[in-house]
């Protein structure tokens, strides 16, 4: 599920990352995606939140958005565990991600659009 934060007020660190942490806890088996448009939601997505993501939501597997700039940092520091997808990859930018760092198994529990077999 492609998700933002609520735009009611701009949001702290804090904030982003436990509404984040509360739905993945929520929603265990459901793959979420963070929407990272900084300007609609203003909150800047920092590394830092990006770190704090991959140690406390579990089920967040990728982001929309972001910058050529911070799209490897992010990566990196959520241990490839958090992708990206984002135009900037389909354009002729002046770098490249390699492809293995676009692919990788769901988190353990994560099954595709949050569906059980039953």
């Amino acid at each position: 599920m492609l998700l933002g934060i609520p735009m009611w007020q701009p949001a702290t660190l804090e904030m982003a990352v436990q509404h984040y942490e509360g739905i993945s806890g929520t929603f265990p088996d459901f793959p979420l995606m963070v929407y990272a448009n900084s300007r609609a939601f203003r909150f800047d997505l920092p590394i830092e939140f990006w770190k704090q993501i991959a140690q406390k939501a579990p089920t967040v597997m990728a982001c929309k958005g972001g910058s050529p700039k911070t799209i490897k940092e992010l990566i990196e520091v959520t241990n490839h565990r958090v992708t990206a997808s984002t135009s900037y990859l389909m354009t002729a930018a002046p770098w490249r991600l390699p492809r293995s760092l676009l692919r990788r198994p769901p988190p353990a529990g994560c099954r595709p659009w949050g569906l059980s077999r039953g």
